[in-house]
This record gives C-alpha cells, sequence and structure tokens, in this order.
C-alpha cells in the first residue's frame, strides 16, 4: 500500500504538470470544444515494463481522482512501445499524426530519446520522466522530470567516497539511460581520484541470457567496488550468477535491485 501511495502521489504531481502544460501551449487556440488529448507512449513488456506499467497506473489513478468537470477536458492515450527506442518513435508519430494529442508523456531514456525528435519538430508538448539526453530537460517542447545523469552519479559517487573506495568497475547494459549514467559514473569517479580499471568495464545487450563469463571476469577483478545497472530478466539472471561466483562487492544505480522478480537475489547489496 506504501508503495501504491508513493506512485499515486506522483503521478498525480506528473498529471498536474501537464495539464498546465496543456494549457499554456493551447491557451492561444481555440479548443474549446474538443478534448485535450494527452498521449503516453511507455515499455508495457519487454525489459522496462515495471516503469512503463508504473507510470500508466498511476497516471490513470490520478485521473480518476480528477473532478468530473476535468475528466471531460483530457482524454489518454496509451501505446506501448515494447521497450523498443524504433517502437517509441513509431507510436508518437502515431499520437501526433493519427490521434492528434497534445502532449506527450514517456518514462525510460531509450523512449524519451527516441520520442524527443519527433514532438520538437512537431511542436508537441513531450515530458520525459526519464531521460539521458540533456537537450530534452532545455528543449523548447521537450521537459524532463527526472534526476539527470550526472546528479545521480554524484549521489553515487559520494556514498562510495564514505565506503573508503578507490578504483571501481562497470557492468551495465547497453540501454541509452543506463550508458549516458554510466559514464558521468566514470567522469564523476575520476574528478574524485577513484581509479576506473578499464579492463573491469563489462557491457552486455538487453537480449544476452547467457551472462556467466561477465561475473566470472568481474569475479577475478581486483577492484574494490562495481557499478552495477541493468534490466530485468538480464538483471535477475545477472544476480543469481553474481551469487554463484560470492561477487560480492556490487553497487547498483538507483532503484536497480527493486525491479528484479526476486528481492532476496540482491541481499546483502546496496544500491
Amino acid at each position: 500500500m506504501k508503495n501504491t501511495n508513493k506512485t499515486k502521489g506522483l503521478f498525480v504531481v506528473i498529471l498536474i504538470i501537464l495539464i498546465s502544460l496543456i494549457y499554456f501551449v493551447t491557451t492561444s487556440v481555440n479548443n474549446s470544444d474538443n478534448k485535450i488529448k494527452i498521449g503516453i507512449v511507455a515499455p508495457l513488456t519487454g525489459g522496462a515494463s515495471v516503469f512503463g506499467n508504473s507510470m500508466v497506473k498511476g497516471v490513470e489513478m490520478a485521473f480518476e481522482d480528477l473532478p468530473v468537470e476535468l475528466k471531460n477536458k483530457y482524454q489518454i492515450i496509451i501505446e506501448d512501445d515494447a521497450t523498443n527506442p524504433a517502437k517509441s518513435a513509431s507510436a508518437a508519430n502515431k499520437l501526433i499524426s493519427v490521434d492528434k494529442v497534445d502532449v506527450i508523456l514517456t518514462v525510460t531514456a531509450g523512449t524519451g530519446s527516441a520520442v524527443a525528435p519527433i514532438t520538437d519538430k512537431n511542436k508537441v508538448v513531450h515530458i520525459c520522466v526519464a531521460c539521458a539526453d540533456k537537450k530534452i530537460a532545455f528543449g523548447k517542447y521537450n521537459f524532463i522530470n527526472s534526476v539527470l545523469p550526472e546528479d545521480e552519479a554524484k549521489v553515487w559517487v559520494e556514498e562510495v567516497l564514505k565506503q573508503n573506495v578507490s578504483s571501481i568497475g562497470l557492468i551495465t547494459m547497453n540501454h541509452p539511460g543506463v550508458n549516458a549514467i554510466a559514464t558521468e559514473i566514470k567522469n564523476e569517479a575520476i574528478k574524485n581520484n577513484i581509479i576506473v580499471d578499464n579492463s573491469a568495464d563489462f557491457k552486455f545487450n538487453a537480449d544476452e541470457r547467457d551472462l556467466r563469463t561477465i561475473v566470472l571476469k568481474a569475479s577475478e577483478s581486483k577492484v574494490d567496488l562495481f557499478y552495477f545497472q541493468s534490466l530485468p530478466p538480464a538483471l535477475d539472471i545477472l544476480g543469481r550468477e553474481m551469487n554463484n561466483f560470492h561477487l560480492k562487492n556490487i553497487a547498483g544505480g538507483a532503484g536497480t535491485f527493486t525491479i528484479g522478480s526476486d528481492l532476496s537475489i540482491f541481499n546483502g547489496k546496496w544500491c
């Protein structure tokens, strides 16, 4: 119940922001006889589905709490991009050209980066809940409502410094958002005189399932700590392999271990 309330509260805020921006954009247009349409492009299936489904449920809950007079003025149209940026772009084009939406909401970095050029070109408001591209945060039609990669990296490295860590490696999924954060992790670590061991920088693709070799090599590394970031199902596979090889010097990115199917896999590891 606690998590549900937190999700609901977050997306009530997002919906208020959406409505405010839509009002700002559409006040110069005589749209009083039509519903203002809110398009959502989210991964309801695929590796990032936990984020997409949470966002959609949160928005729907927030929408249901609106007064009837406001509900009647807005319409939500949802598109599943299956955690695939190409499908994100296709969904955005459909929402704009067919559904004639006034605003689009996205939730993951890959989706946000794919949708941003399309919304900018078509002058449609876009709010990205999680984005890797700084330009989205400061674009004319694209807005970010999340922590930027460099901010997340700064907090992570600050915590690492408290643990007297002198060297780090990385185990990360090849994903736009993860890549952006990993880059900033390296930059921030170097700025704070933490050694980034390039030989212990392990990257894997979302569709890989045989990840035993990566964990074996990581377990043989001499670095003090690994930065770890992944999406399911690779997240759970890696977690089990880490336990098999007794790889314990792992620190996940923000929320990494909370989206796995079995939270007990990551007992003893911090993020």
